[in-house]
């Protein structure tokens, strides 16, 4: 599918959220007012509604060749973390 066909499939999906890891394709379905997250982000959101538990999915994607920065993972773990403590 060429690039410039997908936001148009998007629309007739009535996606509500976007997964896209690439940071320039996130920026061009953002302009197109898409909301999109990448992996971790809907990691995070599956966890917020109790769907996985954050850690275990983490150690888990963890073991695969996924590229993330570390630190997205800490910040994300010690907000579940304070989240569970409220």
């Amino acid at each position: 599918m060429m690039a410039k066909e997908r936001p148009l499939q998007l629309r007739s999906l009535k996606a509500d959220l976007v997964l896209m890891d690439d940071r320039a394709g996130g920026a061009v379905a953002r302009a197109k007012g898409f909301a999109v997250t990448g992996t971790l982000g809907l990691l995070d959101l599956g966890a917020r509604r109790r769907l996985l538990k954050l850690d275990e999915a983490f150690a888990r994607l963890k073991a695969t060749n996924f590229r993330y920065p570390p630190q997205i993972i800490d910040a994300l773990l010690a907000q579940a973390d304070e989240k569970r403590k409220e």
